[in-house]
């Protein structure tokens, strides 16, 4: 799976800003590639310019990682949820 974004307008000075996600599949999981292209910012380094997207992007991570972590507990509990519901509905049926 793949997708890119554009930034049109920007408070920091990018222009034509054009960003790529890529969703590869592996073995267990999967990697998720990001990739950009800009023109260069005034006055910035590449270095900087490369510290300041990938701190955005870490930030990105950490709550897709959270949001994923969370849809997993909640499936998780559920089954634990179901699971239970099931043996005491057996129990039930068992003493009727």
């Amino acid at each position: 799976m793949m997708f890119s974004y554009s930034i049109v307008d920007s408070n920091v000075g990018f222009h034509g800003y054009v960003s790529t996600v890529t969703v590869v599949p592996e073995e267990v999981g999967c990697r998720i590639e990001w990739s950009y292209e800009v023109e260069p910012v005034e006055g910035w380094k590449l270095e900087d310019l490369d510290g300041f997207i990938g701190s955005g992007l870490e930030v990105m991570a950490r709550r897709m990682e959270a949001a994923l972590q969370a849809l997993i507990n909640h499936h998780y509990n559920k089954g634990i949820a179901q699971m239970a519901f099931m043996s005491l509905a057996k129990k039930i049926k068992k003493v009727f």
